[in-house]
Order: structure tokens, then sequence, then C-alpha cells
């Protein structure tokens, strides 16, 4: 089977992360898989040197008609069998030359769960005729794509994000060590929160939270992991204004976009997520792999992941009391916060690894490319497709 991952660019993000992911557990499970980007993303997410033939830069330019032949004149001469779209545009490129070139399994992979606006919208409509499945990443996004866009649900499936989860290795001794490095002491408690700065992620609920927590707890320390959305580059310095208002300059560390995520996580006693709406928080997912505690609002994809009072607790949207109250409550008690670490170290092992992540999108080819479960170019029996299926 020949797979082609289609995606704009490879910069620091979720959904780029994943789709390298995907990549290397397919090319891992003896697929003949390829990642195609048209952007080139300078700072971005780098890949093992054994994939390098399979990472393929088309650039695009502005250029869309030509872009589109090249990416037609590809997937003919390649014969490929697999077209997946990670993203709206994206899956939308995909669907329609992999049908002009007759590939028989054109997927658009959708990971919000809001649909995009303006011109957009209303192709992506249009390429319902052209896609022979959507995939999501919870099952809210696939709601969304049944509800609001009108996609059949014998066309949907739900395969949630993957992790590698042998790079979290958490230990004593490696605690130690990242807080030495980060100046923390070794009795202060870490609240840290990973997402990029943009308004969605609601960091300033995060600011709010941190001035209520430091009331009680004055020696806390939050860190705040990753860059400026370059859509909303004003978004960090608003950020930081708040933190100056609030006077918690000496509390709260801007860390950027670190490479050693699993190791901060480590120095971590408590990470929460104040975002108001996303798919599949990969940010979750790490920090349950590294047996942290969470803290979330309670947006309909974390109920996938976080089991309120099992893995961590969920709070109301935009309540830095609740939530407050719910990151003291574990500061003030290492037994539930191990409870907790173990119970989502465990759920992620064995619902949300690359390895499950891989077996369910291989399911999901190889019945589709059959003929079997969601419409396709080649063949229908009405079966459906039981994998991973929403």
């Amino acid at each position: 089977m020949k797979v082609v991952i289609l995606i704009d660019s490879l910069i620091r993000g979720g959904a780029e992360r994943q789709a390298l992911l995907t990549l290397k557990e397919l090319a891992h499970r003896g697929i003949d898989a390829r990642l195609i980007r048209y952007y080139e993303s300078p700072g971005g997410y780098d890949w093992p040197a054994d994939l390098d033939a399979r990472v393929v830069l088309m650039e695009k330019a502005g250029r869309t008609l030509r872009f589109m032949w090249r990416l037609c004149r590809y997937l003919r001469r390649e014969q490929i069998d697999v077209v997946h779209g990670f993203k709206e545009v994206p899956g939308i490129y995909a669907c329609v030359c992999g049908w002009l070139t007759g590939v028989p399994v054109r997927i658009v992979g959708h990971r919000t769960q809001s649909l995009p606006g303006g011109m957009i919208r209303r192709v992506y409509r249009w390429i319902r005729y052209f896609a022979t499945a959507w995939i999501g990443n919870t099952k809210a996004v696939v709601d969304v794509l049944r509800h609001e866009l009108g996609v059949p649900a014998e066309r949907l499936f739900v395969v949630p994000n993957g992790l590698e989860t042998d790079r979290f290795q958490p230990s004593d001794q490696l605690r130690a060590s990242v807080r030495g490095r980060l100046g923390i002491a070794p009795d202060a408690g870490v609240v840290t929160m990973v997402a990029v700065l943009r308004k969605g992620k609601n960091h300033r609920m995060f600011v709010r939270m941190a001035a209520r927590v430091r009331d009680r707890k004055p020696n806390a320390v939050f860190l705040i992991v990753g860059d400026s959305d370059p859509a909303e580059p004003a978004c960090l310095s608003e950020v930081e204004a708040e933190v100056r208002s609030a006077g918690l300059e000496g509390s709260i560390r801007f860390l950027g976009m670190r490479a050693d995520v699993p190791d901060i996580l480590c120095a971590t006693d408590v990470s929460v997520l104040t975002t108001n709406f996303e798919g599949m928080s990969n940010a979750l997912l790490e920090s349950m792999a590294a047996g942290v505690s969470i803290v979330s609002t309670d947006y309909v994809g974390a109920r996938e992941l976080v089991v309120d009072g099992d893995q961590g607790f969920l709070v109301p949207l935009n309540d830095d009391q609740a939530m407050a109250d719910r990151v003291i409550r574990l500061l003030d008690d290492p037994g539930l916060r191990s409870r907790m670490g173990r119970a989502g170290a465990d759920r992620v092992k064995r619902e949300f690894s690359a390895q499950v992540m891989g077996e369910r999108l291989e399911a999901i080819y190889t019945r589709l490319a059959s003929g079997r479960g969601a419409w396709s170019a080649r063949a229908s029996d009405g079966g459906s497709a039981t994998v991973a299926k929403h």
C-alpha cells in the first residue's frame, strides 16, 4: 500500500507533530508512506534521518493551480493508494487531486471543533463529494463534521492522537536535575502550561489562576512553555503585560519553545490547560504520559482524555477560581497527585500510544482500499468500518 500524508508545513504545532509521527509509525509498520509539505518551515520539526527520502517538499509559493498540477502528476506517477490531508486546506487538495488522478482512498483529517470560515468553508462543503472518508481526532470533532458539515456517519472515523510514550521516563534524579537547571527549589510547587501563545489558549486565565494560587502558596512557580503563534504575534506581549499588572514577574516564567518538554514535565507537580476549545490536546497527552496530574478547562475534547477525579480535574471555562482551588488541592496532597499521575500514564499507554494510532490508521486504510466500509471509488459492499469508527 502506498500512502501520501499531505500537510502545509512542519512548523512546530500539534497537527504537524502528529503528521510526522503518523509517517514514522506507518513506515515502521512496513507501509510505503511519504509526507508531502508545500511550505518550508525554518525552525520547524526535524525528522529522523531514515525518513529523509519519505519527506518531500513540493513548494506552492502562491501558485495554487501549478501546485495542484504537480501534486496530481506525483500521485499518478507513484500510483498512490491513499492520500490523507492533515488539516482543512491540505484535505481539500488531497481530495480534489486524488479524485482527478484516481486515487482510491481520499481522506480529510480534521483536528478542531470548528469549521473554517469564508470561501474555505464553502469549498469544504463541496469536497464532501470527493472525499472517501473523514478522520477526526476526537468524537467531538467528528460530531461537528456530521452535524454542521453534513458528512454521512458511514464516512466518519475517530483516530485519537498518538504519543511516543518511551520519551517520557520520569525519575527523582531527573526531576532534581531539571529543577536545578531552572533554579527552582526542590520543595517549590511547580505548575506548568504547555501551549502556543494564542488567544484561544486563554493564557490570561492562567495568569489569574496563578495570582490566586500564589496568595496561598507564595513559593509556587508557574511555567509557560511555548512561543507566540505567528498569526497572533501580539499575544505574548499582552500576556506579559497581564503578568506585570498582577505583580507576578517573580513567579511566572516564560520558557519559550522547548525541545525538552518531557524533562520540564518531570519537574512539574500540576499541569494545567486553560483553553476554550480545541481538538485533542497533545499537551494533556504528554502531561499524562509523564505521570503529571491535570487541571484543565472542561472543553469537550478534554473529556475524552481526562475523567474528572481520576487523571485530574476538569473545571468550567474561564473559571480561574475553580482552577486555582483544584491546583492548590493537588499541591497540598502528594498522594493524590501521584495516584492521578499513575492513572494518566496508564491510560496513555493503553489507548493513546503511537502504536495504537498506527494500528487504527492501517486498519482504516486497508478497509477503505478494499472497498469495504465508507464510500470508495473502487467498490462498496455496504459494510461498515468498525475500527475507530464514530
